[in-house]
């Protein structure tokens, strides 16, 4: 380039904008011969979304314009599904219609679960629901048949994948499926099936836990649904991605470490200070911490934390897990060698503790965060094909 200043390149290759958080670097029309180097894209956007925000810096969430702490004490887990899948916020009968749609389909179908009962009995739980998330679309026609609305679509998907998780707990379990009907919220009737006494007792924690982890941008997961939406893939090969890329132990999978992390300190008689002096001697990862988005505390993590501290009888039962779950945070909040790297409690910290209490086994954890982020999922799949974006197609550097 003749032009010797950066801001001078720059304009020759860009439209420069700001959306309010960020400087917007938008290739102009024409330039086809340059490529950006960004290892993990975390630089780069291939969309455009009003699904939700994040602002890192000041540690918020939100789902449309709406904050997450907001969010959470004005709808359910059903209703926020419909609201980000539609991009409305002011919808009560389709919220109504859309949640009566998931009820309707809460059923183990037959033939799926000729298919899940003859998987191996070691199989990971990740691994089990991505199987059946693959085999509805064999089965669409019998429920959906003719369909050709989207939001059908969506309450089938969001609707069978807690009715797969409920079916994997049981075949661990020997429990039999109840197929009673209920008007009940799915998530509801996913606690009726794997502990019908504390359902009601725990169905409003679960609701809660659902909506925080609802959506969340464009992580590694969303990126990887909107990669088989734009080559033209179904939403059940898209939403099966999802799960795949979130199984990983770097994404959703980390909850699954947290939980063992809890139960080596127990284990070993450790304080929180001690196991956490050991990790740092062994630069060894302290997982539930940290987050490459928030440079301040996640508030969903914030949101969880507030309602552990709550002297609710419902929490006796995972005392010991609350009680070092503090502990850990006390000792990382307190410390400027973690405070001064952005270090801060994540989610997977304390999700751990509620979903031993809805008693769950740790390697359903990440089943567990998968229920939630499906309505984020199946909202990005379908904002993507109606944005008709191109099909993703990064460049590489030859090395």
């Amino acid at each position: 380039m003749e032009n010797n200043t950066l801001e001078t390149q720059l304009t020759d290759l860009f439209n420069i904008t700001s959306n309010g958080t960020h400087q917007v670097l938008e290739f102009k029309k024409g330039i086809n011969n340059v490529i950006v180097f960004d290892p993990g894209a975390n630089h780069s956007s291939f969309c455009k979304s009003s699904i939700s925000r994040i602002d890192g810096k000041t540690g918020q969430l939100f789902y449309g314009a709406t904050p997450i702490e907001e969010k959470i004490t004005e709808t359910n887990f059903e209703a926020l599904a419909f609201q980000l899948i539609t991009q409305s916020d002011n919808n009560p009968s389709g919220e109504q219609q859309f949640a009566q749609g998931m009820h309707r389909f809460f059923v183990l179908d037959t033939e799926i679960q000729a298919v899940l009962q003859h998987l191996p009995a070691s199989i990971h739980p990740m691994d089990f629901l991505l199987i059946g998330v693959t085999a509805l679309s064999g089965i669409e026609e019998k429920y959906l048949p003719g369909n050709e609305d989207p939001l059908v679509q969506a309450q089938f998907i969001i609707s069978q994948l807690f009715v797969i998780a409920a079916y994997y707990y049981q075949l661990q379990n020997n429990i039999t499926w109840n197929s009673s009907t209920s008007d009940q919220p799915v998530y509801h009737r996913f606690l009726q099936q794997v502990s019908p006494g504390k359902a009601d007792l725990h169905a409003p924690l679960l609701n809660i836990v659902l909506m925080l982890h609802a959506e969340h941008g464009q992580n590694c997961s969303t990126a990887t649904v909107r990669n088989i939406a734009s080559a033209g893939g179904d939403i059940y090969t898209a939403i099966a991605s999802g799960i795949a890329a979130f199984k990983g132990r770097l994404h959703g999978g980390a909850s699954q470490y947290v939980s063992q992390m809890y139960n080596e300190i127990i284990q070993r008689g450790i304080s929180a200070s001690e196991f956490i002096a050991e990790k740092m001697s062994r630069k060894e990862v302290i997982y539930g911490f940290g987050h490459r988005i928030y440079k301040n505390w996640d508030p969903r993590a914030r949101i969880m934390y507030n309602m552990l501290k709550s002297d609710d009888p419902v929490y006796a039962p995972v005392d010991i897990l609350r009680k070092l779950a503090f502990e850990l945070t006390d000792h990382v909040s307190n410390d400027t060698y973690f405070s001064s790297r952005f270090i801060f409690p994540n989610p997977d910290l304390f999700n751990n503790v509620f979903y031993t209490l809805f008693g769950m086994p740790s390697s359903m954890n990440t089943v567990m965060l998968s229920l939630c982020r499906v309505a984020g999922w199946i909202a990005h799949y379908y904002e993507n094909l109606s944005d008709r974006l191109p099909i993703i197609r990064p460049q590489e550097l030859y090395k």
